[in-house]
């Protein structure tokens, strides 16, 4: 919901060791289940407006960290190409509903020279993450069974503390995507982030990098 916080996140993640920077790049009338529950005033709170793009951008290249986007129009990744991104990626679409018609469509926007990330709990592509269900979910043994025969790139982790993507990347984890929050706040339960519960906080961040890399 702000841009200073948005510009601390992308420093600190860079500070912590992450390769990349991935945010959710969206209008509220992009996303399929705006209307369950209290989401439109979620989405309406944190969305990233296109007037910060250019500052957000500037920011990672000069904190040395590559930055992307989650998309859920066609309309994004114009905009997002404008920035020579490594990446676009695919949210889940058991996750958030987005329709596979709309998938197709952005996909197709893509050119070659960029490469499409997926979530999913099915291999829809040879770079898919594996993203079990839950938020955060129960992983047994069966995920690490579904991920090896999937044949999965990476794992998308929504789960607390870092021992679940360590053991994705022994399991062969190429890629891992991991929360991120600006410091711990297990006690300010007044005003907790949305993803708070299984977000790394910088020293669980930076753990995470080093024994990754």
């Amino acid at each position: 919901g702000e841009l200073s916080k948005a510009l601390a996140m992308i420093n600190l993640a860079a500070n912590c060791g992450c390769d990349y920077v991935k945010f959710q790049y969206y209008q509220v009338e992009d996303m399929p289940d705006r209307d369950t529950g209290g989401n439109r005033a979620m989405y309406e709170k944190l969305q990233v407006p296109k007037s910060w793009l250019p500052q957000m951008f500037d920011y990672a290249r000069g904190d040395g960290v590559g930055l992307f986007a989650s998309v859920f129009s066609v309309r994004a990744v114009r905009e997002l190409l404008q920035y020579d991104v490594p990446y676009i990626k695919i949210a889940s679409p058991e996750s958030t509903g987005l329709d596979y018609k709309v998938i197709r469509d952005i996909v197709a926007e893509v050119p070659d020279d960029v490469q499409v990330i997926y979530s999913s709990r099915t291999q829809l592509h040879q770079k898919t993450l594996y993203c079990p269900f839950g938020h955060p979910p129960t992983i047994t043994h069966k995920d690490f069974k579904a991920f090896r025969e999937g044949n999965f790139y990476g794992f998308s982790d929504h789960t607390p503390g870092i021992r679940t993507p360590l053991a994705f990347i022994r399991a062969g984890a190429r890629m891992i995507e991991k929360h991120f929050k600006l410091e711990y706040d297990a006690l300010k339960n007044d005003n907790p982030s949305v993803d708070a519960a299984f977000s790394a906080d910088p020293f669980t961040m930076k753990t995470l990098c080093r024994l990754a890399h």
